[in-house]
Protein backbone atom coordinates (compact mmCIF):
# COMPACT_ATOMS: atom_id res chain seq x y z
CA UNK A 1 0.00 0.00 0.00
CA UNK A 2 1.31 3.67 -0.87
CA UNK A 3 0.40 6.23 0.76
CA UNK A 4 0.78 10.25 0.28
CA UNK A 5 0.80 12.74 2.72
CA UNK A 6 1.04 16.79 2.27
CA UNK A 7 0.85 20.03 3.40
CA UNK A 8 1.64 23.34 2.12
CA UNK A 9 1.60 24.73 5.46
CA UNK A 10 3.15 22.54 8.11
CA UNK A 11 7.57 22.19 8.32
CA UNK A 12 8.78 19.00 6.55
CA UNK A 13 9.49 17.65 10.43
CA UNK A 14 5.92 17.93 11.57
CA UNK A 15 5.52 16.18 14.64
CA UNK A 16 2.01 15.07 14.13
CA UNK A 17 2.44 14.50 10.46
CA UNK A 18 5.90 12.47 10.70
CA UNK A 19 4.61 10.19 13.66
CA UNK A 20 1.21 9.26 11.16
CA UNK A 21 3.55 8.53 8.98
CA UNK A 22 6.03 5.92 10.86
CA UNK A 23 2.74 4.81 12.03
CA UNK A 24 1.80 3.44 9.19
CA UNK A 25 5.38 2.33 7.80
CA UNK A 26 5.65 0.19 10.96
CA UNK A 27 2.07 -1.38 11.58
CA UNK A 28 0.88 -1.67 7.66
CA UNK A 29 3.87 -2.03 5.85
CA UNK A 30 3.01 0.80 3.88
CA UNK A 31 5.63 3.29 1.49
CA UNK A 32 4.94 6.41 2.26
CA UNK A 33 5.83 9.49 0.66
CA UNK A 34 5.28 13.53 1.87
CA UNK A 35 4.92 15.90 -0.23
CA UNK A 36 5.48 19.45 1.45
CA UNK A 37 7.68 22.78 1.14
CA UNK A 38 11.17 22.56 2.14
CA UNK A 39 14.71 24.15 1.83
CA UNK A 40 16.59 20.84 3.32
CA UNK A 41 19.00 19.00 0.86
CA UNK A 42 17.13 15.14 -0.19
CA UNK A 43 19.54 14.01 -2.29
CA UNK A 44 20.29 11.39 -0.02
CA UNK A 45 17.58 9.79 1.82
CA UNK A 46 19.16 6.54 2.29
CA UNK A 47 16.79 4.10 4.23
CA UNK A 48 14.39 6.81 5.75
CA UNK A 49 10.58 5.88 6.49
CA UNK A 50 9.37 8.56 4.78
CA UNK A 51 10.68 9.60 1.92
CA UNK A 52 10.44 13.47 1.27
CA UNK A 53 9.31 15.02 -2.32
CA UNK A 54 9.89 18.42 -1.89
CA UNK A 55 8.22 21.81 -3.21
CA UNK A 56 9.57 25.10 -3.64
CA UNK A 57 9.13 27.16 -0.72
CA UNK A 58 6.70 30.26 -1.08
CA UNK A 59 8.16 33.17 -0.29
CA UNK A 60 4.71 34.28 1.56
CA UNK A 61 0.98 33.51 2.11
CA UNK A 62 -0.02 34.26 -1.14
CA UNK A 63 1.94 32.36 -3.31
CA UNK A 64 1.59 29.96 -0.73
CA UNK A 65 -1.99 29.17 -1.57
CA UNK A 66 -2.22 30.29 -4.99
CA UNK A 67 0.83 28.51 -6.00
CA UNK A 68 2.54 25.71 -3.49
CA UNK A 69 -0.98 24.20 -3.39
CA UNK A 70 -1.33 23.48 -6.47
CA UNK A 71 2.29 22.06 -6.98
CA UNK A 72 1.74 20.38 -3.95
CA UNK A 73 -1.02 18.47 -5.18
CA UNK A 74 0.85 17.88 -8.32
CA UNK A 75 3.38 16.17 -6.89
CA UNK A 76 0.49 13.95 -4.84
CA UNK A 77 -0.84 13.28 -8.16
CA UNK A 78 1.94 11.97 -9.56
CA UNK A 79 2.90 9.81 -6.81
CA UNK A 80 0.14 7.33 -7.98
CA UNK A 81 -0.15 6.73 -3.98
CA UNK A 82 -3.25 4.38 -3.04
CA UNK A 83 -4.38 6.49 -0.47
CA UNK A 84 -3.54 10.54 0.08
CA UNK A 85 -3.74 12.63 3.22
CA UNK A 86 -3.56 15.84 4.03
CA UNK A 87 -3.45 18.25 6.74
CA UNK A 88 -3.90 22.15 5.57
CA UNK A 89 -7.36 23.38 5.17
CA UNK A 90 -6.32 25.46 1.92
CA UNK A 91 -5.92 22.04 0.16
CA UNK A 92 -9.50 21.27 0.54
CA UNK A 93 -9.96 21.90 -3.15
CA UNK A 94 -6.91 20.46 -3.86
CA UNK A 95 -8.23 17.23 -2.25
CA UNK A 96 -11.61 17.25 -4.05
CA UNK A 97 -10.07 17.28 -7.20
CA UNK A 98 -7.81 14.59 -6.25
CA UNK A 99 -11.13 12.36 -5.13
CA UNK A 100 -12.73 13.23 -8.51
CA UNK A 101 -9.64 11.60 -10.38
CA UNK A 102 -10.10 8.52 -8.12
CA UNK A 103 -7.84 8.93 -5.30
CA UNK A 104 -9.32 7.78 -1.64
CA UNK A 105 -8.29 10.62 0.75
CA UNK A 106 -8.30 11.73 4.30
CA UNK A 107 -8.03 15.14 5.71
CA UNK A 108 -6.54 15.72 8.57
CA UNK A 109 -7.33 18.50 10.86
CA UNK A 110 -5.34 19.84 12.82
CA UNK A 111 -7.51 23.01 14.09
CA UNK A 112 -11.01 24.29 14.08
CA UNK A 113 -10.69 26.49 10.26
CA UNK A 114 -13.91 28.35 11.67
CA UNK A 115 -12.34 28.88 15.05
CA UNK A 116 -8.27 30.18 13.91
CA UNK A 117 -10.51 32.73 10.51
CA UNK A 118 -11.83 34.70 13.93
CA UNK A 119 -8.14 34.95 15.10
CA UNK A 120 -6.62 36.07 11.89
CA UNK A 121 -5.61 39.89 12.62
CA UNK A 122 -4.36 40.44 9.15
CA UNK A 123 -8.04 40.28 8.09
CA UNK A 124 -10.37 43.39 8.52
CA UNK A 125 -12.70 42.52 11.90
CA UNK A 126 -16.17 42.72 9.88
CA UNK A 127 -15.09 40.36 7.68
CA UNK A 128 -13.68 37.47 9.85
CA UNK A 129 -17.83 36.49 11.10
CA UNK A 130 -18.63 36.05 7.58
CA UNK A 131 -15.62 34.37 6.78
CA UNK A 132 -15.71 31.84 9.36
CA UNK A 133 -19.23 31.09 8.44
CA UNK A 134 -19.30 30.74 5.00
CA UNK A 135 -15.54 28.50 4.73
CA UNK A 136 -16.85 26.54 7.89
CA UNK A 137 -19.50 25.30 6.12
CA UNK A 138 -17.73 24.69 2.63
CA UNK A 139 -15.44 22.72 4.54
CA UNK A 140 -18.41 20.34 6.29
CA UNK A 141 -19.36 20.12 3.17
CA UNK A 142 -16.33 18.72 1.30
CA UNK A 143 -15.59 16.59 4.42
CA UNK A 144 -18.52 14.78 2.90
CA UNK A 145 -16.65 13.36 -0.32
CA UNK A 146 -13.31 12.67 1.80
CA UNK A 147 -13.19 8.86 2.94
CA UNK A 148 -11.95 9.37 6.27
CA UNK A 149 -11.15 12.64 8.30
CA UNK A 150 -8.86 12.64 11.33
CA UNK A 151 -9.21 15.86 13.86
CA UNK A 152 -6.71 17.03 16.55
CA UNK A 153 -9.33 17.08 19.41
CA UNK A 154 -12.25 15.44 19.76
CA UNK A 155 -13.66 19.42 19.65
CA UNK A 156 -13.34 19.56 16.44
CA UNK A 157 -14.83 15.99 15.33
CA UNK A 158 -18.18 17.52 16.70
CA UNK A 159 -18.14 20.78 13.48
CA UNK A 160 -18.35 17.30 10.84
CA UNK A 161 -20.89 15.28 9.94
CA UNK A 162 -19.96 12.32 8.78
CA UNK A 163 -19.34 8.40 10.08
CA UNK A 164 -16.21 8.75 8.61
CA UNK A 165 -14.67 10.54 12.00
CA UNK A 166 -11.97 9.34 13.99
CA UNK A 167 -10.84 11.73 16.54
CA UNK A 168 -6.46 11.29 16.71
CA UNK A 169 -5.11 13.11 19.80
CA UNK A 170 -1.16 13.88 19.89
CA UNK A 171 -0.04 12.34 22.56
CA UNK A 172 3.44 11.64 22.90
CA UNK A 173 5.44 7.62 21.92
CA UNK A 174 5.98 5.73 24.43
CA UNK A 175 9.45 4.95 22.64
CA UNK A 176 10.55 8.35 22.36
CA UNK A 177 9.44 9.53 26.28
CA UNK A 178 12.68 11.29 27.55
CA UNK A 179 14.19 9.45 30.82
CA UNK A 180 13.25 11.89 33.39
CA UNK A 181 15.57 13.51 35.86
CA UNK A 182 15.25 13.51 39.66
CA UNK A 183 13.56 16.46 41.04
CA UNK A 184 16.60 17.11 43.84
CA UNK A 185 18.67 17.19 40.75
CA UNK A 186 16.59 19.67 38.21
CA UNK A 187 18.37 23.05 37.91
CA UNK A 188 16.33 26.16 38.91
CA UNK A 189 14.28 26.93 36.19
CA UNK A 190 10.72 26.93 34.91
CA UNK A 191 10.55 26.21 31.12
CA UNK A 192 8.69 26.87 28.12
CA UNK A 193 8.75 25.70 24.77
CA UNK A 194 7.29 26.16 21.52
CA UNK A 195 6.18 29.04 19.31
CA UNK A 196 6.72 32.00 21.23
CA UNK A 197 3.82 34.16 20.49
CA UNK A 198 1.33 36.88 22.03
CA UNK A 199 -1.87 35.02 21.71
CA UNK A 200 0.50 31.84 24.03
CA UNK A 201 1.16 34.22 26.64
CA UNK A 202 5.00 35.16 25.81
CA UNK A 203 4.42 38.31 27.82
CA UNK A 204 2.59 37.51 30.51
CA UNK A 205 5.45 34.58 30.72
CA UNK A 206 8.33 37.08 31.22
CA UNK A 207 5.96 39.53 33.31
CA UNK A 208 5.67 37.63 35.94
CA UNK A 209 8.99 36.63 36.74
CA UNK A 210 9.30 39.56 38.92
CA UNK A 211 7.15 37.51 41.93
CA UNK A 212 9.43 34.80 41.49
CA UNK A 213 11.76 33.11 43.78
CA UNK A 214 15.06 35.49 42.99
CA UNK A 215 17.22 32.12 42.34
CA UNK A 216 14.84 30.88 39.60
CA UNK A 217 14.70 32.17 35.55
CA UNK A 218 12.50 31.14 32.79
CA UNK A 219 14.07 29.66 29.63
CA UNK A 220 12.03 29.87 26.46
CA UNK A 221 12.98 27.42 23.67
CA UNK A 222 11.49 28.53 20.12
CA UNK A 223 11.03 31.39 17.97
CA UNK A 224 9.08 34.87 18.77
CA UNK A 225 6.74 35.63 16.54
CA UNK A 226 7.85 38.85 15.86
CA UNK A 227 10.73 41.34 16.49
CA UNK A 228 7.89 43.72 18.45
CA UNK A 229 7.05 40.58 20.98
CA UNK A 230 10.85 40.24 21.77
CA UNK A 231 11.35 44.24 22.16
CA UNK A 232 8.20 43.96 24.51
CA UNK A 233 9.20 41.07 26.57
CA UNK A 234 12.68 42.87 26.91
CA UNK A 235 11.34 45.89 27.55
CA UNK A 236 9.59 44.22 31.43
CA UNK A 237 12.78 44.60 32.89
CA UNK A 238 12.87 41.38 33.68
CA UNK A 239 14.97 39.63 30.32
CA UNK A 240 17.94 39.63 32.74
CA UNK A 241 16.47 36.29 33.89
CA UNK A 242 15.24 35.30 31.18
CA UNK A 243 17.47 32.38 29.33
CA UNK A 244 16.30 32.88 25.68
CA UNK A 245 17.97 29.55 23.59
CA UNK A 246 16.38 30.33 19.98
CA UNK A 247 14.68 27.11 18.47
CA UNK A 248 15.87 23.62 19.03
CA UNK A 249 16.47 20.33 17.49
CA UNK A 250 13.58 18.33 19.74
CA UNK A 251 16.08 15.79 21.66
CA UNK A 252 17.90 19.56 22.88
CA UNK A 253 14.58 21.47 23.94
CA UNK A 254 13.96 17.67 25.95
CA UNK A 255 17.01 18.38 27.49
CA UNK A 256 16.53 21.43 28.75
CA UNK A 257 12.98 20.13 29.66
CA UNK A 258 13.85 17.70 31.65
CA UNK A 259 16.38 19.52 34.05
CA UNK A 260 13.64 22.00 34.73
CA UNK A 261 11.06 22.06 37.72
CA UNK A 262 8.22 23.32 36.36
CA UNK A 263 6.52 23.95 32.96
CA UNK A 264 4.36 26.46 31.29
CA UNK A 265 1.16 26.26 29.11
CA UNK A 266 -0.67 29.87 29.11
CA UNK A 267 -2.28 30.04 26.12
CA UNK A 268 -4.67 33.13 26.25
CA UNK A 269 -8.03 32.41 26.08
CA UNK A 270 -10.06 32.26 22.11
CA UNK A 271 -10.94 30.07 19.25
CA UNK A 272 -9.03 27.03 18.88
CA UNK A 273 -7.02 27.67 22.10
CA UNK A 274 -9.91 26.85 24.78
CA UNK A 275 -10.71 23.47 23.32
CA UNK A 276 -7.20 22.30 21.93
CA UNK A 277 -5.13 19.89 23.65
CA UNK A 278 -1.30 20.94 22.65
CA UNK A 279 1.24 18.60 22.46
CA UNK A 280 3.45 20.26 24.84
CA UNK A 281 1.19 19.63 27.57
CA UNK A 282 1.70 15.95 26.85
CA UNK A 283 4.95 15.96 25.96
CA UNK A 284 5.78 18.24 30.04
CA UNK A 285 3.83 15.14 31.17
CA UNK A 286 5.95 12.60 29.54
CA UNK A 287 9.27 14.15 30.93
CA UNK A 288 7.70 14.24 34.69
CA UNK A 289 7.26 17.65 34.89
CA UNK A 290 4.29 19.70 36.47
CA UNK A 291 2.42 21.88 34.79
CA UNK A 292 0.78 25.34 35.36
CA UNK A 293 -1.45 25.73 32.63
CA UNK A 294 -4.55 28.16 31.39
CA UNK A 295 -7.67 27.73 33.39
CA UNK A 296 -9.56 26.60 30.76
CA UNK A 297 -12.68 24.35 31.74
CA UNK A 298 -10.72 21.68 28.77
CA UNK A 299 -7.60 21.22 30.39
CA UNK A 300 -8.79 21.05 34.19
CA UNK A 301 -9.85 17.09 33.99
CA UNK A 302 -6.10 16.76 32.93
CA UNK A 303 -3.96 19.42 35.11
CA UNK A 304 -6.39 18.50 38.39
CA UNK A 305 -8.15 15.77 37.57
CA UNK A 306 -5.18 13.55 36.79
CA UNK A 307 -2.80 15.52 39.40
CA UNK A 308 0.00 16.88 37.58
CA UNK A 309 -0.25 20.42 37.71
CA UNK A 310 -2.13 23.82 38.55
CA UNK A 311 -4.37 26.21 36.44
CA UNK A 312 -4.26 29.91 36.58
CA UNK A 313 -5.48 32.83 34.54
CA UNK A 314 -3.60 33.22 31.47
CA UNK A 315 -4.27 36.91 30.97
CA UNK A 316 -2.68 37.71 34.68
CA UNK A 317 0.82 37.92 34.95
CA UNK A 318 0.88 38.52 38.40
CA UNK A 319 -1.90 35.67 39.41
CA UNK A 320 0.68 33.56 36.97
CA UNK A 321 3.84 34.74 39.21
CA UNK A 322 1.99 34.41 42.35
CA UNK A 323 0.87 30.84 41.54
CA UNK A 324 4.40 30.04 39.88
CA UNK A 325 5.95 31.05 43.56
CA UNK A 326 3.84 29.05 45.35
CA UNK A 327 4.11 25.59 43.79
CA UNK A 328 8.12 26.01 43.95
CA UNK A 329 7.87 26.38 47.58
CA UNK A 330 6.61 22.62 47.59
CA UNK A 331 9.35 20.37 46.04
CA UNK A 332 6.77 17.40 47.22
CA UNK A 333 4.14 18.65 45.80
CA UNK A 334 5.61 19.08 42.45
CA UNK A 335 7.44 15.55 42.23
CA UNK A 336 4.00 13.76 43.00
CA UNK A 337 2.52 16.09 40.10
CA UNK A 338 5.08 15.14 37.66
CA UNK A 339 4.86 11.58 38.65
CA UNK A 340 1.15 11.35 38.24
CA UNK A 341 1.87 13.24 34.74
CA UNK A 342 4.50 10.42 33.45
CA UNK A 343 2.27 7.82 35.15
CA UNK A 344 -0.98 9.12 32.63
CA UNK A 345 1.21 8.80 29.88
CA UNK A 346 2.36 5.69 30.25
CA UNK A 347 -1.06 3.84 31.05
CA UNK A 348 -3.37 6.09 28.82
CA UNK A 349 -2.12 9.30 27.20
CA UNK A 350 0.01 7.98 24.70
CA UNK A 351 0.62 7.50 20.79
CA UNK A 352 0.69 3.34 20.85
CA UNK A 353 -2.88 3.38 21.98
CA UNK A 354 -4.45 6.66 20.10
CA UNK A 355 -2.92 5.28 16.57
CA UNK A 356 -4.89 2.22 16.63
CA UNK A 357 -8.17 4.79 15.35
CA UNK A 358 -4.91 5.81 12.36
CA UNK A 359 -4.39 2.16 11.67
CA UNK A 360 -7.81 0.83 11.59
CA UNK A 361 -8.94 3.92 9.21
CA UNK A 362 -6.09 3.01 6.59
CA UNK A 363 -6.48 -0.50 6.77
CA UNK A 364 -10.30 -0.21 5.75
CA UNK A 365 -9.12 1.76 2.77
CA UNK A 366 -6.59 -1.17 1.38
Amino acid sequence: MKICQMSSVHPDNDVRIIKQAETLVDSMGAELVFVVPTKKNLMNQGEQKVKIEPVVVPKGRIERMLTTSFRVGIKAYKSKADVIEFHDSELIPVGLVLKILGFKVVYDVHESLADDILTKEYLPPWSRKLLSFSIGNFQRTAAKFFDGILTATPKIAEEFNSSRIYPLRNFPKLTTMPEPIPFQERKKQVFYGGNISKRRGALEMVESIKYWPDEYELVLAGNFESAELMASCKATGNWGRVKYLGLLERKKMFDYLRESQLGLVLFHPGPNHDQSMPNKLFEYMSAQVPILGSNFPAWKPILEGLGCGRSVDPLSSRAIGEEVASMLKSPEELTLMGQNGRKAILEEYNWEQESKKLVELFTQLK
